[in-house]
């Protein structure tokens, strides 16, 4: 059996009493394209923070790449693609210079 490369499972999410995501599930297999379609304020942006263990779900799991989502280590994120809406990469910085700018407790080596 293939490993798939991301999971969501009955994920909630809530943001004070607004309810962001409610019961998002779905699974994508190896060599499969997902698009995550929606109008603002859907809950995109946020269902991939959960994925990449930025923010925690209020419910549910996510795994990616086989992992717990919210045990993602910097070796396990150096596997993976995230940029954020709205991220402005300097010019000539590189993807892991980029990553200890604006997100130093992610990268390899941080405590």
């Amino acid at each position: 059996m293939t490993e798939s490369s991301l999971i969501f499972d009955h994920i909630y999410r809530r943001f004070n009493k607004k309810e962001v995501i409610r019961g998002l599930s779905f699974e994508v297999k190896p060599g499969q394209v997902y698009a995550l379609l929606g109008r603002n304020g859907a809950g995109k942006t946020t269902a991939l923070r959960i994925a990449m263990g930025f923010l925690k779900a209020h419910h549910g799991t996510c795994h990616i790449l086989g992992r717990d989502s919210r045990t993602l280590r910097p070796k396990d994120r150096g596997r993976l693609g995230y940029v954020a809406e709205g991220h402005k990469r300097q010019a000539l910085q590189v993807g892991e210079q980029s990553l200890r700018t604006h997100f130093p407790r992610f990268t390899p080596g941080a405590p």
